[in-house]
Parts: structure tokens; sequence; C-alpha cells
């Protein structure tokens, strides 16, 4: 009787999985679109943005990327216990009021991706939860910063980018002149205009940085050395694309800095700055290489038959 007993109940604690699994995905489902219709505003907002502002581009491929990073943690999210958890509430309750009162664009863009990680949290628990939490932080990255903050950004870079442009070109002797962003040249005046500032590579290579860097090593302190450096780097690798062209007007005359040359030079500076960010990232696993996970012993391990 005992052993029928122990039977049934490990067989419904099988069973049980399976059908709370299910149900999740019919419920996320429902939850889901009902953000959709809620956010439609919002994502046709988001998707207008990505389609006229070059800076923002690669808000396209965020959210594939992030369903790939969170099918890549099936296994982990499937294996942490599924509970219900109440915290999800207060997420989704105050990124829905933040949608209702309107509290202006980027707030409300970035309700929507806290209602998606809140839902998440409430129909899973905080243990799956933490199984997707790097690709529901990616989701971030879609989102567009407000006009103010990205002009703040921008001017420093912008000014260092002139700076260090002009260390180049005087180190390779040709004379220059640097007036604020201008760069005069003997035969020309080059400046460094706002797209050359690294803005909008900075924002692409954190994305790539991000996600090669997981997808290399799952610790989270090599992603974040990536990370703080991914804009020193991106100075660095404007700054020679601007040295070059400064350089290639001086010896080729005012043409080279529009057009094949112009554009090789800028995508070179990304290849490179790419480059090296992967570079450090490898460097740094190779300096510190992740410890072998040790599997703890069965409990049954010590028992006697």
């Amino acid at each position: 009787m005992a052993c029928t007993e122990a039977r049934s109940v490990h067989m419904s604690s099988l069973k049980e999985p399976s059908y709370s699994n299910g149900r999740l995905l019919l419920v996320a489902a429902v939850a889901l679109s009902a953000l959709a219709i809620l956010y439609r505003e919002v994502v046709v907002n988001l998707v207008r943005v990505w389609s006229t502002d070059s800076n923002y581009s690669h808000g396209f491929l965020i959210p594939p990327i992030a369903l790939f990073l969170a099918w890549e943690r099936r296994r982990r999210f499937v294996a942490a216990p599924l509970r219900v958890s109440p915290a999800g509430v207060l997420v989704v309750g105050t990124s829905l009021l933040v949608l209702v009162v309107d509290a202006g664009t980027f707030p409300t863009q970035i309700s929507f991706v806290a209602a998606i990680a809140g839902t998440v949290l409430l129909l899973c628990g905080s243990a799956r939860f933490r199984a997707l939490a790097f690709p529901l932080g990616i989701l971030l990255l879609m989102i567009p910063l407000p006009a103010t903050v990205f002009e703040r950004l921008e001017s420093p870079l912008q000014t260092a980018t002139s700076v260090f442009s002009e260390m180049l070109i005087r180190a390779v002797h040709v004379p220059v002149v640097r007036d604020g962003n201008f760069l005069a040249l003997g035969n020309v005046t080059l400046e460094v205009a706002r797209e050359c500032s690294g803005i909008r590579t900075s924002i692409s290579l954190l994305t790539l940085g991000l996600v090669f860097g997981y997808a290399a090593d799952s610790r989270r302190w090599p992603r974040l050395v990536v990370v703080a450096l991914t804009v020193p780097v991106v100075v660095l690798a404007n700054s020679l694309r601007v040295a070059a062209t400064a350089v290639s007007t001086h010896y080729y005359g005012a043409t080279a800095a529009t057009g094949f040359l112009h554009d090789l030079y800028g995508w070179l500076a990304f290849a490179a700055a790419f480059a090296i960010l992967m570079g450090i990232h490898r460097l740094l696993i190779c300096a510190a290489p992740a410890r072998p996970a040790v599997s703890a012993p069965s409990p049954n391990a010590f028992i006697r038959s």
C-alpha cells in the first residue's frame, strides 16, 4: 500500500510540471497579447524611430536577439521552479500606470519593457525570471534615448574625437590646426560632425559586445569590463578614422573626405573597434578562465540498499 501511494505521488509530481508549463504558455500568450494591444501606439512609434533614425536602426535586431538568448536559456528556465510572484503585480501595475498617465515618450517606452519583465516575474516567479533577466535587459537597447540625453552624450564624444584626431594627425607630421570641432589642414578644413561623434557606433557595439560576450562566457564581470571600455575604444577608432580621412585629404585633395574613402574608413573603424573589444574579452577569458562547475553528489549516493 505504501509503495502504491509513493508511486502515485511520484507519478503526479512528474505530470504536474508539464501541465503547469502548458498552462503557463497559454496564460503568457494571452498576457503578452494584451500588452501588445495596450502598447500598440508605443510599438508603432518605436518602429517609426528605428526606420527613420539611423542612430537606432539596430532596434529591429534587438527583439530577435532577445528571443534567441531566451531560447538558449530554455533548459535553465524550465529547470527552475514555477511559482507565481506577487511582486510581478507591482511591476506590471506601475508600468501600466505610467502608460495611462502618459508620463512621456521615454518613460512609456521603458514601461513597455518593464511590463514584459513584470509579466514574466508574475507568471513564472523569481527563479525563472532570473533565468531570463539578461534577454529581458537586452530589450532596453531598443529604446531611443531622450534628445537631451543624446545631445549631452554626443557633445563630449565629438570633442574627444576631435582632440585625439588632432594628436594622430600631428603624429604623422601633417600640419593641422584645431578650432573646436574643425580641423584646418593646408588645403581644406574638415569638421568632426555629430555623425562622427561615435555614439551610434557605441550603441551598436554595446549591443554586439553584450551578445557575443554572453555567447563566449556567461560570467558577468567580463561583460561589464567590455561595456566600460566600449566608449574609449569607439573614441579611439573614430579618431583613427578622422585622422585617416584628414591625411588622405592632405595628399589627395578634398574628394578623399567624401564618397568611397569616407565610407570605407567608417566601416574599417567599426570593424576595428569590434575586433578590439572582442580581443579584450578573449584576453580576459584566457587570463581568468571560468572554474568548472562542481556537481553536487546525489542525495541517495550514500544510502545503502
